[in-house]
């Protein structure tokens, strides 16, 4: 970040939620007034919350030389308005801007969770590296979306609106249309049916035979709706019947098994024919054609390779033999001996309509094996243990057909912004194989909370790496987060604490080796009421690196275990609960008039029980 700033050449915008008046900070405000002395715009905005003695003396030379400094909401003043003036909390004095942005020309930018300070630089760079925390630089178009996020600090942009707000005005116009819709359908059914009616008495039966054909009509069309209904079942049924036995058709494609001697069916053309096709699956092989299966009801007779079953043969109940030799039964499909037919007629529209038919399915089953990224092949997946230093299987697929994609996310309380939670809240519910969390504590809202048990109930792994009770800052929140630690184990949710030498501080998400995020939202309640950002990157790379990094850190890091933590003492168990109910009961009265529809637990209904995970008494007191 220091290069950048001394190769600015137009403008140098800095927002900072700590800047500390030590050796790096020095350091860094002597390069802003530097790249000030080039002409160049500088900016610094600093929360005074994160600075609460003020950084006058570190600032003057930034501003005697024209730069530009911004203290956002002194804590002070902000403090006595609240209480002063009706409890709003738009005037609260823990409403804190955490986000930390540097741009530099509108052409780099950076995002992350450092701030200014000797705990937040390494050794080499003159800082004590106290703290373990992640940050990135991003380059292009996205810079611009950065600043947008940069400006929305300093003036709010109220026509924003967060996605439930969004949501709900998108409900009401859609209602609006489902009541237009229906008096249109009364305008345009009941009424015309009147109209008819009275025309077809003043004009007598040839007007009301005329309506009668249109009824008659509509009512052809609906019947053959509803025979198209019965044979989607039909194939919907075949479909289902597939994807139970997809990966062992596909781990098994390469080998073949044909039968030396073939039952032959009764009649000399069909035993000619199954031959034909038994000696067309065998050069396949050949022809680089793999056949998927093998119907047969006493033998194995490819369809595959051929497209139809023998042209006067129906099958009845046969089986699926794969290409390693297993079998399964086909459901729902017959065999009659149209032999007999009268001239032959049935026997060839049958055998025509079997040939469409198995054409049809094949095709059909040929798709299936095609949506490896859908949610059908979910439960195979999971089935397969992947180690954690191997990438999620379809994530190099997806990157592979899909470009790397860059995002921008922002939260802000004051227009209702969500963003970040949302975001979150939705990798949760559509993550296939894993989430791995690294936050420096853990106390999230009750929406976010819901979105981990279930998500664990699926089988996904879910893991959070947190600080200790030595890694921790502040420390009383490594208590506080004690007092949940319990509910989430149990629901499936491994819980890491780190043992390294450095403070936990960082802030990041990775999703299925292909979704990552880094930013300065904290997992705790606190975070939802102040101005954050995030930048979250759709890429199997990126992904992969953040996972070494997870990796990296988990080896320094301890699981909680269920057992150790029941048998705590009970001085820990009454810190934790005082801690927990210290962090509502402040983060209540700094917020005491706070509602909003969108951290509303009415809008975070989730389809497990909360009975099963949470036990009878769901008393987060913390959740919003």
């Amino acid at each position: 970040m220091w290069e950048a700033v001394d190769g600015a050449a137009r403008e140098v915008l800095w927002q900072t939620y700590i800047c500390k008046d030590d050796e790096v900070g020095s350091r860094t405000l002597r390069r802003m007034v530097t790249a000030r002395l080039r002409n160049c715009r500088v900016e610094l905005l600093y929360d005074s919350g994160g600075n609460i003695s003020g950084r006058t003396r570190l600032t003057e030379e930034l501003k005697n030389c024209g730069g530009s400094v911004i203290a956002y909401r002194p804590f002070f003043s902000s403090a006595l308005k609240y209480f002063l003036q009706g409890l709003d909390w738009r005037k609260s004095p823990g409403l804190r801007n955490h986000r930390k942005i540097l741009l530099v020309d509108n052409e780099i930018g950076f995002c992350g969770g450092l701030n200014i300070g000797n705990e937040y630089c390494g050794l080499r760079l003159g800082g004590n590296n106290k703290f373990r925390d992640a940050h990135c630089a991003v380059y292009g178009p996205v810079v611009a979306h950065l600043r947008e996020v940069y400006d929305d600090t300093k003036a709010p942009q109220t026509w924003k609106y967060g996605w439930a707000r969004w949501r709900q005005i998108a409900s009401n116009k859609l209602n609006r249309r489902i009541e237009v819709g229906k008096n249109a359908v009364e305008t345009g059914i009941l009424r015309p049916i009147q109209d008819g009616t009275r025309k077809a008495t003043e004009r007598g039966g040839i007007y009301f035979r005329q309506q009668v054909h249109k009824a008659e009509r509509s009512t052809e069309r609906m019947l053959r709706r509803i025979r198209w209904e019965k044979q989607w079942e039909k194939i919907s049924k075949w479909v289902t019947w597939y994807n139970k036995r997809v990966s062992t058709l596909l781990n098994r494609m390469s080998d073949t098994t044909i039968p030396e001697s073939p039952q032959k069916y009764e009649g000399s053309s069909g035993a000619h024919e199954t031959q034909s096709k038994a000696e067309s699956l065998s050069s396949s092989k050949l022809e680089g054609v793999q056949p998927d299966f093998i119907l047969s009801e006493n033998s194995r007779v490819d369809i595959a390779s051929a497209g139809s079953p023998c042209p006067k043969t129906k099958f009845e109940n046969p089986r699926v033999v794969n290409c390693s030799g297993e079998a399964g039964f086909l459901p729902d499909t017959k065999v009659v001996d149209d032999t007999n037919s009268v001239n032959g007629v049935k026997s060839t529209q049958s055998a025509a309509m079997q040939r469409r038919i198995a054409k049809e399915r094949i095709q059909a089953l040929h798709k299936a094996t095609n949506i490896a990224h859908k949610r059908s092949w979910t439960g195979m997946l999971l089935d397969i243990p992947i180690a954690d230093n191997e990438p999620v299987p379809e994530a190099e697929g997806y990157s592979s057909r899909h470009p790397a994609e860059t995002q921008i996310l922002s939260c802000n309380p004051r227009y209702h912004d969500y963003s970040i939670q949302y975001a979150y809240w939705q990798v949760l519910r559509k993550c296939h194989r894993r989430i791995w969390i690294t936050t420096p504590y853990y106390l999230p809202s009750r929406k976010l909370f819901r979105a981990l048990l279930h998500t664990a109930s699926r089988g996904v792994d879910v893991r959070i790496l947190a600080g200790s009770s030595r890694t921790t800052d502040p420390w009383f929140m490594w208590h506080a987060s004690r007092y949940v630690t319990e509910r989430l184990i149990r629901g499936g949710v491994r819980i890491y604490e780190y043992k390294g030498n450095q403070i936990m501080h960082a802030k990041t998400v990775v999703v299925d080796s292909v979704w990552s995020s880094i930013g300065s939202y904290n997992w705790d309640i606190m975070s939802d009421k102040n101005l954050e950002v995030c930048l979250c990157h759709l890429d199997a790379k990126m992904a992969r690196e953040m996972e070494t990094h997870f990796l990296e850190d988990l080896k320094l890091s301890e699981e909680v275990k269920l057992e150790d933590y029941q048998k705590r003492s009970l001085w820990l168990r009454f810190t934790s609960f005082f801690f927990y109910n210290l962090v509502y009961i402040l983060q209540r009265i700094a917020f005491f008039s706070f509602a909003d529809d969108d951290l509303e637990a009415s809008l975070y209904s989730s389809k497990i029980k909360s009975k099963k995970l949470l036990g009878k008494k769901d008393n987060l007191k913390g959740e919003i």
